[in-house]
């Protein structure tokens, strides 16, 4: 549902600034056969806004073929305490995507019971074979409408009247008017909660009308004559609000548009406005906040997996433990320590953590394909003898990236396991962000022969991936720069920096600047 409510939202961009424009430039000329297929255009390009920007975005990254680098690749930030913090937004997600999906189902389920209710009136009526369609009398007073191969009216219709408004209907039936407002419906569906969608359909429906009095017209029908059955009939009860009628909007615009003279031919470029308005909506969804909010909400799902939290045990017979100040918990009969005395520690620290994962870390090829990027967060057990046990994704993106962020995690040497304030080495538990990012400005394109690289974090110069002299087995012993808040440290100055002030640690791998690597850490 993540999935449908993101691309709704950045459908939705398109089709309001569409909308804005059709209002501003369009929807009063006399047109109408023009301004329909230009309402079918916004709703098309709306629709393939996303798809056709997505495989846009995979074109442009296909020479990065295994490449993965900070600012254009791989960004690892580490986690250094117990657990990750509390992400206070998913909860407010889910509780939209619950609004947006009982939205959905409403809408649709309204159109299906409306739809069904109609056909159940043509059901009930007395039917007359006619050429092409079937006519339908129905008792009682009320405005005619049209269905697919049906034209429904009173029974009180007869005379010059009853074949005016069964022209007017015949107009709509060969125009094929009910696919278009399939189309509207269903995209009212997807975008309930979007004005443009409702407003957009509510001037196609107008333009069907001016579309269907000019087929009347044409046949011969004296105007004036029209005009006064149109009055007539506004008094009718409508009871088809989904269907052709005869009467859908408002009336003087219908009686205004018949009396105007048809447009000139260079008042036919104001539909050019419309370029600038996509062009607007582009933009819109590439601001970071904007794009961001879209991400988040692909995402997100409306029932979280029943994954254990990060303080709790994953096994069936797993139980917390509480001791005083201590927390621990038990995972097949082992404790766990969740607030060790002393953390455990990666060989040689940080610094060497960091080191691993950017020298071993990969980007899945077909991630990279299919433009998967996000956050992956995984935790894991540090047992009393340093191994590493029961990793598992806390909180995934894709299966490739999960699949990524387990295998590095289970590679890992043997840490410095914890500590208890007596001293005793003890089981712990640690957890793990990594944050896989994809954008890409003259990438590295890997040899042919490679199906994926090796993410090297201090090996190759700029000038060698740029000429594709860097192999993924090859790498110096140079070491990279470490900025702490935007200044350069040293690395035994880094040294003396405690774990948990550190907020995340992201490797730069593109900078001509520095060409060994450069570790940039954030403090909290």
């Amino acid at each position: 549902m993540g999935v449908l409510f993101s691309f709704s939202i950045y459908a939705g961009i398109f089709l309001l600034m569409g909308y804005m424009a059709y209002r501003l430039l369009l929807s009063g000329e006399k047109q109408a056969s023009l301004n329909r297929q230009i309402i079918l255009g916004i709703y098309l390009i709306s629709l393939l806004a996303l798809p056709v920007a997505t495989f846009l975005k995979n074109l442009h990254s296909t020479p990065v073929k295994g490449f993965i680098a900070f600012e254009e690749g791989v960004n690892v930030m580490l986690a250094a305490t117990a657990d990750a913090p509390a992400n206070h937004w998913i909860p407010f997600m889910r509780i939209v995507l619950v609004i947006y999906a009982a939205g959905v189902v409403a809408t649709a389920s309204f159109w299906l019971f409306a739809m069904l209710r109609l056909y159940w009136l043509v059901n009930r009526g007395r039917h007359e074979g006619r050429e092409g369609f079937t006519l339908v009398r129905l008792p009682g007073k009320f405005i005619p409408f049209s269905l697919p191969g049906y034209v429904v009216m009173s029974e009180e219709e007869s005379g010059a009247e009853s074949d005016m408004v069964l022209a007017h209907e015949l107009g709509h039936m060969s125009h094929y008017h009910w696919i278009d407002l399939l189309i509207a419906q269903g995209i009212c569906s997807l975008m309930w909660y979007n004005p443009a969608a409702w407003l957009l359909r509510k001037e196609l429906r107008s333009v069907h009308e001016y579309q269907a009095d000019n087929y009347v017209l044409d046949d011969g029908v004296d105007a004036r004559q029209y005009q006064y059955l149109l009055i007539e009939k506004a008094a009718g009860v409508r009871l088809q609000s989904i269907a052709n009628s005869l009467y859908h909007s408002n009336l003087s615009k219908r009686i205004t548009m018949m009396c105007k003279q048809n447009n000139s031919g260079a008042r036919r470029f104001r539909a050019l406005g419309l370029i600038p308005a996509f062009a607007l909506a582009a933009l819109t969804v590439n601001i970071p906040a904007v794009s961001a909010a879209i991400a988040d909400a692909r995402s997100s799902v409306m029932i979280s997996q029943p994954q254990p939290a990060a303080d709790q045990p994953q096994d069936k017979g797993s139980k917390n433990i509480t001791t005083g100040k201590a927390v621990s918990m038990s995972v097949n009969g082992e404790k766990v320590d969740l607030a060790p005395a002393q953390p455990a520690e990666f060989p040689g620290g940080q610094e060497e953590l960091m080191r691993f994962l950017a020298q071993n870390i990969r980007y899945p090829e077909q991630a990279m394909k299919n433009n998967e990027q996000g956050r992956v967060i995984v935790s894991f057990i540090i047992h009393n003898d340093g191994s590493i046990d029961g990793a598992r994704v806390l909180k995934g993106v894709t299966e490739d990236l999960d699949k990524e962020a387990l295998r590095v995690v289970n590679s890992m040497p043997k840490w410095t396991p914890g500590r208890n304030e007596a001293g005793e080495a003890v089981n712990t538990q640690f957890t793990l962000p990594v944050s896989f990012k994809l954008t890409g400005s003259e990438p590295y394109v890997a040899p042919a022969a490679e199906d994926e690289i090796v993410v090297v974090s201090y090996s190759p110069t700029a000038t060698a991936r740029r000429t594709g002299e860097w192999k993924t087995d090859k790498h110096t012993d140079k070491e990279a720069t470490f900025m702490v808040n935007g200044k350069v440290m040293t690395a035994d100055e880094v040294k003396t920096i405690k774990p948990g002030d550190i907020d995340s640690i992201t490797v730069v791998k593109n900078n001509p600047d520095y060409p060994d690597g450069l570790i940039q850490i954030t403090l909290k």
